[in-house]
């Protein structure tokens, strides 16, 4: 297999191209935008109006993805693995309602929304800097994530690291589900 240069995320990205990134990166890829284009594009903005969000759904999942596509080879991820990162504005949230698969798809409920209190006004200028040892422990945890080793199972292929939660965290997750469950 030839080898490929190792690409953590994308950004501005089409459903067909998100597959054949992630294929290439062992069926794992995010994306991180401060903007909303990606729900434009799965939208159907360049697939005339057409929602295409199975790269989506199956990344959060883990479930096989093949694709196979007049003039292009196919391409096959077992276990797909997503992450997506946005920060945009409350109305582009708002708008994701409009495009009906979406919600009857469940690609809304993938996501995890937070909006934060705006501080507009009533921040502090200049901005007080991070500080020296905050920033060195988040550059160590990112270093220490990017270098976990590949694990392979008996057929070959990557297998997830899983993330157990300690008993204090998984308290907290559950004090989250119960508040929203309702």
């Amino acid at each position: 297999k030839k080898p490929v240069f190792p690409r953590f995320f994308a950004d501005d990205v089409t459903p067909e191209k998100l597959v054949s990134l992630m294929e290439a990166q062992g069926g794992r890829m995010a994306i991180f935008s401060a903007e909303g284009g990606l729900f434009s594009i799965l939208a159907g903005r360049y697939s005339d109006g057409a929602p295409c969000i199975e790269v989506i759904l199956k990344g959060h999942s883990g479930d096989q993805l093949c694709v196979d596509r007049v003039g292009r080879p196919s391409e096959k991820i077992n276990s797909p693995t997503l992450t997506i990162c946005l920060t945009v504005q409350p109305g582009v949230i708002a708008d994701l309602a409009e495009t009906k698969q979406f919600a009857e798809r469940g690609l809304i409920a993938r996501f995890l929304f937070s909006f934060p209190r705006s501080t507009v006004g009533y921040r502090k200028i200049p901005s007080p800097p991070v500080p020296e040892t905050v920033s060195l422990m988040y550059k160590t945890c990112i270093k220490n994530v990017l270098n976990l080793p590949e694990s392979k199972g008996t057929d070959g292929e990557i297998q997830p690291h899983t993330l157990r939660l300690s008993k204090v965290a998984q308290h907290v997750l559950m004090d989250f589900e119960r508040k929203l469950e309702p």
